[in-house]
């Protein structure tokens, strides 16, 4: 800006003074400012301590005329010495400039910050008496100013500011500034870079415009500038926010910003907190996940910032349980109940929680404020299927303390459900809160089905804590049979189950009688008391229940042990007799016996073909089965099950992958052998999952396991994924270093992979050995990315000159 200041005729000074300034004392001071003899002013204003909103014939105050000429030192002084608020700090000259503006104008980041502090302000109108460029001009600096006590003097905000309202006046005139720091870190002037980041310019601004040139030349010039702006505190993730914010190259840009360690996760987070909704966009357009964002503006509590995220539209159901999940883990609970607050629903991670067993999860979802209330009478409904599975979810949603007493005043009405009734009371659900909901006229009928149901719970109850039992599973067991022998649709079961006794009785076989007649009282202690004194009677009822199907009452025996050699040894009589065999067999499984025990006594009734048919009618996981084999740690047993119900292919790699690693060892042990196209794919999943002990039994062995451990290493640096990278640290996994700079060059060259790049440099891949092996072989993406990264170009250069000497040599040698 040029100014040629006049001076002022004579001004007087209407403040408090030592001793009153003449016109003359005036006007020496507005000379010494004029001919920058800064010492002699100050001691003039020492001096005289005049009114420093004096000014010239063109407006100006002191403060005004040392900004117009750049003497910082001086305007320094004058801003120190001034009291805050003080009416020389937004003084107007003729032109409508403040001192403020002027600073901005000649991208002085310093004293602009130093004015803003003191109280420097722009009024929110500005009536311009010019015209044309100039009158654009003083618009511009007011536009400029305004983003900087916006950003309270901030340069780097004020930057990330003008780049979301496309301001390019201020960029334009901090672009000198930008531009003088950037040169110092090139030519490793570091004193110099700093004094200027200590006067307010901005490491993370500088950074972004050096990014922004990402398609020009990469050369050590420029990775000089890159690794000092690094050094001195550039943040990159700040410069990736303003990269989006310009909209620029975002690609390549953002590539090279990754690799230098921003973090996209945190640019959303501060583009939220911003207001920013296109920087949002932007960064979700790139193909950044949200989710950890979303956890961190939750765990931070600013709901503002997470309703910008949340109304972006990019979270699906998974998301959605994955950022519950997260949170809940790690027990940030007041978050929890800001998501939900913000009409984020958690009654499917709260299901999965309680599905998993993770009741410390589900705990702090449903304290919270989660509820799956309405869940508790279809769980009740499916203990038929699984009593025992469905009976211990039940206990554990209402121990939790999610409310059950619509659940069983919904499931009482109109006695619908008395099975479903039962089960919920079993599981803890209160009858007088259920009564609390009911409707005058419902009352009667909801007052006995629950007095029914409560009674029958309470027998049975007490008649297992009799005998010394107890467990959800049977408590259920018991109370389906009850229903069951009670239910008036099935009399003619109960009918043939009477005669079934008597006839019993007919044969003399009184013990057979007893038992199946406590079993139609469901008498849990004479059951127990029967079958504990005659197993062979027990074995017997068990196979004519067996020809009935009678899985109720088959799982109360099976719950008292009974003895399955009669089922089995007439299921296989004469052989295997297909569909009636495998019907038997079927229900052994449906009454609660183990899929692998009943397998396993085939296979030593040497009934091979029945073992196999039964597997494959009932779907049975033959992994799962060789895991519980496995586990027994009878060898000989483990051997006869695997030769003889697998052909012992496609074993290895699904053990590898679902992290079995007893079982692994064990199919290892018996000489089966993985297959190497399968190994590497299943061993790279099973280690992102955390499975790290599969690698030992697979070393033990002798197999190839660095090049997937080393690359779910790699990547899990690069993620961030400190569990499992610890995990296989642990577990002895260590990258040689000329693997890792191959790995490096393969990420930076082929794939473009920036996070095997980032897992490469966290793990210690020498940048300077990786471009000299990278130039080398003309890779030239590998090799600019690598330049970016500060890599040594001497001993590359070197390389070159040796080689064209050696071809120089040979050709001196040739004779034509």
């Amino acid at each position: 800006m040029n100014i040629d200041p006049k001076l002022p005729s004579a001004v007087a000074d209407s403040g408090p003074s030592r001793s009153s300034p003449t016109a003359e004392d005036c006007a020496r001071i507005f000379s010494a400012i004029k001919h920058g003899h800064a010492r002699t002013a100050l001691d003039l204003i020492e001096r005289f301590d005049p009114n420093l909103s004096a000014s010239n014939r063109d407006g100006q105050t002191p403060l005004h005329l040392a900004i117009a000429l750049d003497d910082r030192e001086l305007a320094s002084e004058i801003i120190a010495r001034l009291p805050a608020g003080h009416s020389a700090l937004n003084a107007r000259d003729r032109q409508e400039y403040t001192p403020l503006m002027l600073a901005v104008e000649n991208g002085n980041v310093p004293l602009s910050k130093a004015l803003i502090e003191k109280g420097g302000d722009i009024p929110s109108k500005l009536v311009l008496p010019a015209s044309g460029a100039r009158a654009e001009s003083i618009l511009c600096t007011l536009n400029a100013a305004d983003l900087l006590l916006e950003a309270r003097g901030d340069i780097g905000v004020a930057y990330t500011l003008a780049l979301r309202d496309k301001d390019t006046d201020f960029q334009r005139r901090f672009a000198g500034a930008l531009e003088a720091l950037r040169t110092a870190c090139a030519d490793g002037d570091m004193v110099e870079a700093q004094r200027m980041l200590d006067e307010g310019m901005d490491a993370s601004s500088a950074l972004t415009m050096e990014a922004l040139a990402v398609t020009e030349p990469a050369t050590q010039s420029r990775a000089r500038v890159l690794t000092n702006l690094r050094a001195l505190g550039a943040d990159p993730t700040v410069s990736m926010r303003q990269v989006l914010l310009r909209g620029e190259k975002a690609p390549d840009v953002c590539h090279l910003l990754l690799l230098l360690g921003a973090d996209p996760h945190q640019a959303m987070v501060d583009a939220a907190r911003n207001g920013d909704a296109k920087g949002l966009k932007r960064l979700l357009d790139f193909g950044f996940n949200i989710n950890d964002a979303v956890v961190r503006v939750a765990k931070a509590g600013d709901g503002k910032a997470l309703s910008l995220m949340l109304s972006n539209g990019r979270l699906n159901a998974e998301d959605r349980i994955s950022i519950f999940q997260t949170l809940a883990k790690a027990g940030q609970q007041e978050a929890v109940k800001l998501l939900i607050d913000r009409g984020q629903d958690p009654t499917q991670a709260l299901s999965r929680a309680f599905e998993t067993g993770d009741r410390a999860t589900a705990r702090v979802l449903f304290e919270a404020g989660g509820n799956v209330s309405s869940r508790l009478s279809a769980l009740a409904a499916d203990c038929r299927v699984n009593p025992d599975e469905g009976m211990k979810r039940l206990e554990a949603l209402i121990a939790a303390g999610v409310d059950s007493s619509y659940a069983l005043y919904d499931t009482a009405k109109g006695g619908k459900d008395p099975v479903a009734v039962h089960t919920l009371i079993a599981a803890g659900a209160r009858v007088p809160e259920a009564l609390g909901h009911a409707l005058a006229s419902e009352l009667p009928d909801i007052e006995e089905t629950l007095a029914s149901a409560s009674n029958n719970v309470a027998a049975l109850k007490r008649m297992m804590d009799d005998a010394g039992e107890s467990g959800s599973g049977l408590l259920t067991t018991l109370l389906l049979a009850k229903d069951d022998i009670a239910d008036p649709a099935k009399s003619d079961r109960l009918r043939r189950l009477e005669a079934m006794a008597g006839a019993y009785d007919m044969q003399g076989d009184r013990a057979c009688a007893d038992l199946l007649r406590a079993l139609l009282r469901v008498d849990w202690i004479e059951i127990k008391a029967l079958v504990t004194a005659d197993t062979d009677a027990s074995s017997r009822v068990l196979l004519d229940l067996s020809r009935e199907t009678d899985v109720v009452l088959g799982r109360i025996l099976a719950a008292a042990q009974a003895d399955p050699h009669y089922v089995f040894a007439f299921a296989l009589r004469d052989g295997w007799m297909g569909d009636t065999s495998l019907k038997r067999l079927s229900f052994m499984l449906d009454i609660g016996y183990e899929p692998y025990e009943v397998a396993n006594a085939l296979i030593e009734l040497n009934e091979d073909d029945a073992a196999k048919e039964l597997i494959a009618q009932r779907g049975l996981n033959v992994i799962e089965l060789l895991d519980v084999s496995a586990r027994r740690d009878n060898k000989e047993e483990f051997q006869r099950f695997t030769s003889r119900m697998t052909d012992s292919t496609g074993l290895i790699a699904p053990a590898i992958r679902q992290g079995k690693s007893q079982l692994l060892a064990a199919l290892l042990a018996a000489g089966i052998q993985p297959q190497p196209e399968d190994t590497e794919e299943h061993l790279i999943a099973a280690l992102k999952n955390g499975h790290i002990d599969v690698l030992q039994p697979l070393r033990a062995a002798g197999h190839e396991v660095t090049q997937a451990s080393e690359r779910v290493l790699i990547e899990a640096m690069g993620t961030g994924n400190t569990e499992v990278a610890q995990l296989l640290k642990a577990s002895g996994v260590a990258i040689p270093p000329e693997n890792l700079d191959d790995m490096l060059i393969s990420a930076l060259e082929d794939s473009y992979d920036v996070t095997a790049a980032r897992g490469c440099l966290a793990l210690g891949a020498n940048v300077s050995s990786a471009l000299m092996q990278a130039s080398g072989a003309g890779q030239s993406h590998a090799v600019k990315s690598l330049l970016y990264l500060g890599g040594d170009v001497a001993p590359v250069r070197q390389s070159a000159i040796d080689q064209t000497r050696r071809v120089m040599e040979m050709m001196g040698k040739l004779r034509f």
